[in-house]
């Protein structure tokens, strides 16, 4: 039982240095797990933040580029239209000074004939202004429609733009779903596995407090038993023994204490089967008087009902010795 204390209590304290040693490995992992993740983290920020500031530069480079375009289109149509203007303001102011000129040269008929040809000059150079005006209308028209197209495109850009980085933004939501979902899953995986593992020790180690305290009862109740046993082979022993010696009728003239030893063989109802002298007593009439007194107390009693104790008493070696009465 010593040896099996000792053993169980090395098993207790092999468990208790492996359970130390497996939260350590836990806390280890732990750390490691959490300073990757922090890494990951900062990392992953770094990442969004250069992004964030080259979209950032990208939007405000181009807004600059598209403003600069259109103030300097803006000023080419201003001094193109300024340009137009003094050079028709001067075109007239010559035609009026040479109308004049040669009003004062020419006759009546003349005037008459140079104002028919004034008025068609006048009635063509109106034409040609409608004609300019609808060229430049048109050319407007165009330009407007360019600059229609070219806000189109740019919306749908944007529009674009807008829609990729809402997908971006829903894809890193994804992901950091998927990450999140895994690390849960991982984590739950992990709990399972920790809580099976400590269920499994403490159903082990229930188990061998179970064994120890039935090893322990088990040992006990044999010890109660084997005690009980013996108190009771010893009782009996004790009333065999008396029964013999009371008939024993010891020979005339004894002297001393003789001392002898018998092999009894038993049957389960306390009848003799036999008896053998093993060590004599070194006289013979002694001998020979104890055996007469073991079958002349026949049936010898015996525990009754009782198969497995009668294994003790079915064959019993047991010493006679004379006392002078």
């Amino acid at each position: 039982m010593l040896e099996e204390k000792q053993k169980a209590e090395e098993e207790k304290k092999r468990l208790t240095e492996e359970k130390e040693k497996a939260e350590d490995e836990k806390r280890h992992l732990q750390e490691e797990r959490k300073k990757a993740e922090e890494e990951k983290k900062e990392e992953k920020r770094k990442v969004e933040d250069e992004r964030k500031r080259e979209r950032e530069e990208d939007k405000k480079r181009a807004q600059e580029e598209r403003k600069k375009a259109d103030e300097e289109k803006k000023h080419l149509v201003e001094e193109k239209n300024k340009a137009e203007s003094e050079k028709q303001k001067i075109e007239e102011e010559r035609k009026r000074e040479k109308e004049k000129e040669d009003e004062k040269k020419l006759t009546r008929e003349e005037r008459e004939k140079l104002e028919t040809v004034a008025k068609l000059r006048r009635e063509e150079e109106e034409k040609r202004k409608d004609e300019v005006q609808k060229e430049q209308e048109k050319k407007l028209a165009e330009e407007k429609h360019k600059e229609e197209e070219k806000k189109k495109l740019d919306e749908e850009k944007r529009t674009a733009e807008e829609k990729r980085k809402e997908d971006e933004r829903k894809k890193q939501e994804e992901e950091k779903r998927v990450v999140e979902e895994k690390r849960k899953e991982e984590e739950r995986k992990k709990q399972e596995d920790e809580k099976r593992v400590a269920e499994e020790r403490r159903k082990q180690d229930e188990e061998r407090a179970a064994k120890e305290r039935a090893a322990k009862e088990g040992a006990e109740r044999a010890r109660q038993q084997s005690e009980a046993a013996k108190r009771l082979k010893d009782e009996y022993i004790a009333k065999i023994k008396a029964k013999i010696e009371q008939n024993t009728s010891a020979p005339e003239g004894m002297s001393g204490n003789p001392r002898a030893e018998f092999t009894i063989v038993l049957l389960p109802t306390g009848e003799v089967l036999s008896v053998k002298l093993v060590k004599s007593s070194g006289n013979t009439a002694y001998d020979d008087a104890v055996e007469r007194g073991i079958f002349k107390s026949a049936p010898l009693p015996v525990p009754p009902n009782n198969p497995e104790l009668f294994r003790e008493f079915r064959e019993l070696r047991l010493p006679f010795t004379y006392v002078r009465r």
